[in-house]
């Protein structure tokens, strides 16, 4: 990482922290494959900081706002949210880091549990109080009654729609979705609306050693 870089993550953890913090190291972080993500180490703790173009400010404002719903909602650990912001034509998001632990069989079995809480919090109707991304691709996440309606309209027709708009699947393929959404209603269950996590791969989950 050059000195440029460093000063960067520098100058990104005074705003949203508002000290001024020096970068002792930084360490370059694997997973995901939209933003640039790494380790700022530093004398008061190590912070978990990514960014990406300017365009994607709102991206990180959302993926804020949903960590700090999550937090309190289960005894699953979540990372403490120091801001977001913009610098240099860039966005970015400053986080707690989280060191990764190992994958023992009392994890999962927290984990597990974590899991069924976040579950218990439920809601009315299925859907969340603001839109937000998976991937690049923005999530309509406005509220409906049907769970079914709501998949079919809000996640397959949005991510197929995307497809056939930029040339990327076949009339034919058109067809067979179109088929399958008719059949959808009879093959999954209803269910009471609740909170679940959305992105949950395990670069997202994974052990800390204080679960």
């Amino acid at each position: 990482m050059t000195e440029n870089y460093t000063q960067l993550i520098e100058r990104m953890l005074f705003q949203v922290t508002g000290d001024e913090l020096e970068v002792t190291d930084v360490l370059m972080q694997s997973g995901g494959s939209i933003n640039m993500s790494v380790c700022a180490q530093t004398e008061h703790g190590n912070f978990f900081v990514k960014w990406n173009e300017l365009e994607f400010l709102d991206m990180f404002e959302k993926e804020a706002k949903s960590l700090q719903f999550l937090k309190g909602k289960s005894s699953l650990r979540i990372p403490e949210v120091f801001g977001f912001g913009q610098l240099e034509e860039k966005a970015f998001l400053v986080l707690a880091f989280l060191e990764r632990g190992a994958e023992t069989q009392a994890y999962w079995e927290k984990l597990g549990e974590g899991l069924a809480e976040l579950h218990q919090n439920t809601s009315d109707k299925h859907g969340f109080m603001f839109d937000n991304y998976i991937g690049k691709l923005e999530q309509k996440n406005q509220p409906e009654t049907d769970w079914v309606g709501f998949y079919i309209e809000r996640r397959l027709k949005a991510q197929v729609g995307k497809l056939s708009y930029e040339g990327n699947v076949s009339p034919a393929f058109e067809q067979q979705f179109a088929t399958f959404l008719k059949k959808l209603p009879e093959l999954l269950p209803s269910g009471t609306p609740c909170l679940l996590h959305g992105d949950l791969w395990n670069g997202n989950a994974f052990p800390t050693g204080r679960e």
